[in-house]
């Protein structure tokens, strides 16, 4: 059985970093070498827009008020550092951030100390997940970075990082790269999760906190460098116009409930323990955090389903999250059977996940890849 305390040595928390860090990158760059993302050549086209001064940048219609700040500039450097074009540039940058904080969310698994097994199961959930199909570049990254403010969030929440800056810093940079790549996620998700954080630190850290995330998100928005009032406004107007005035489009009925399955069943799970409290009905999850999680669902799902434009990618962050917290809130209810066959059981539900992630991801590439070819 892993042992928790092996595991939070500072040499094997490098090691676990790295490796899932390669495997992340490896498989995510084949999938999009295979599986062309959508929206790639939109976003790669606005990096040239941008690094040429081309008019083009700010154009409603095509990638400008996302805004995908960090999709632009990351991929200027890549397409400047390896000389190869500016599709291939956004599509090799998404998979290395990507894999940075895929890698750093399996490392909070570890820190958090909840489960031995949950860092191991929620692997196939964010490197093999078969909704990527859906993602634009700055979804797919928005989804990552979300979860990853997510359980960084509980990490401070939890007191476990009271009197240490790095976990302060580290979530001043990721709100300010959400925010900086696609700004209604990433600042909805802001609020609720500085939401948590007031409930433990004091005001003049909060006040710092949202400081040093405008300041962050101000330096990986380039449109920020040069008409910060100005793109505050553009991000506003295109927000409101993909919710109230775009082409009307309804995602499938069917969609909806196969991408969300995962959310319906966690949130069923998480009912368990919000039950009035027992000795042995303790949740994994502080209640108060439970309870915003299980409100900013509802929210977001609400918003998202009176918008005139629907898409599945939307959804995508919220997912995320559930699918991350699926494993430890399962495990935390088996733990409250006693069988000898408890162990073997989460075993066997770790293979299905990958299993099931692994066999969507082998269909849909297989599908798709006479077109993508």
């Amino acid at each position: 059985m892993i042992n928790n305390g092996v595991l939070n040595s500072p040499r094997n928390l490098k090691i676990i970093f790295f490796v899932i860090f390669i495997l992340s990158f490896l498989f995510l760059g084949l999938r999009w070498k295979i599986y062309i993302m959508t929206d790639s050549s939109m976003w790669g086209s606005q990096a040239q827009y941008v690094l040429n001064g081309d008019h083009r940048e700010f154009d409603y219609l095509q990638a400008y008020g996302h805004p995908g700040g960090t999709i632009i500039e990351g991929s200027v450097i890549i397409h400047k550092l390896f000389d190869i074009n500016y599709e291939k540039s956004v599509l090799l940058f998404v998979a290395f951030l990507c894999s940075i904080f895929i890698a750093g969310i399996c490392l909070l698994c570890i820190l958090l100390n909840k489960n031995k097994l949950w860092f191991i199961s929620v692997f196939p959930f964010l490197v093999f997940n078969w909704k990527y199909v859906y993602g634009t570049p700055p979804s797919v990254i928005s989804s990552i970075l979300v979860t990853f403010l997510c359980l960084l969030t509980l990490y401070i929440y939890e007191e476990k990082a009271e009197s240490q800056n790095i976990p302060i810093v580290l979530w001043v940079v990721t709100a300010g790269l959400s925010i900086a790549t696609r700004a209604d996620i990433g600042v909805f998700s802001f609020f609720v999760f500085i939401f948590l954080l007031s409930r433990k630190l004091n005001w003049k850290k909060i006040g710092l906190i949202c400081l040093g995330s405008f300041a962050a998100f101000s330096i990986f928005d380039p449109f920020m460098w040069f008409m910060p009032i100005q793109h505050i406004k553009d991000l506003i107007f295109k927000l409101v116009y993909h919710y109230a005035e775009f082409n009307q489009t309804h995602i499938n009925l069917f969609n909806l409930i196969t991408v969300s399955s995962f959310v319906f069943i966690s949130i069923i799970i998480s009912a368990f323990f919000l039950i009035p409290k027992k000795e042995n009905n303790l949740s994994p999850i502080p209640i108060l955090f439970l309870w915003t999680l299980i409100i900013m669902t509802f929210c977001l799902y609400f918003i998202f389903l009176s918008s005139r434009y629907q898409a599945e990618r939307y959804f995508l962050p919220i997912i995320f999250i559930w699918e991350v917290f699926f494993p430890l809130l399962f495990f935390s209810l088996l733990d409250k059977f006693d069988s000898k066959y408890i162990v073997l059981f989460k075993i066997l539900i770790i293979i299905l996940l990958f299993v099931y992630n692994i066999d969507l991801v082998g269909n849909n590439i297989w599908v798709c890849n006479p077109y993508c070819l």
